[in-house]
C-alpha cells in the first residue's frame, strides 16, 4: 500500500537517548528512501530520563526539543 498519512506537525520520541533513539533521531532528518515514511519536517521533542542523556541527543539533532522527565509520573 502506498498511501501514506502525510507526517504529523509534530513528533515524539520517548527514550531519545538510547541506541534506537539516538539512531531514529538520526533517520528523521535524512532523505533515504530507503528509511521508508520517517523523515520529518517539523518540531521533534525528544523526552530522555536524566539531564546528563540531553547532550547525548542534541549531538545527533541539533534542532530537537528535549524533556526530561519519567514517562511513568
Amino acid at each position: 500500500m502506498s498511501d501514506w498519512l502525510p507526517p504529523a506537525p509534530i513528533t515524539i520520541l520517548t527514550g531519545g537517548a538510547g541506541w534506537f533513539g539516538r539512531a531514529f533521531l538520526s533517520a528523521l532528518t535524512r532523505d533515504d528512501p530507503g528509511l521508508g515514511p520517517v523523515q520529518r519536517d517539523g518540531e521533534i521533542r525528544v523526552l530522555v530520563a536524566a539531564a546528563a542523556d540531553v547532550d547525548a541527543v542534541l549531538q545527533v539533532l541539533p534542532t530537537a526539543r528535549v524533556f526530561v522527565a519519567d514517562i511513568a509520573d
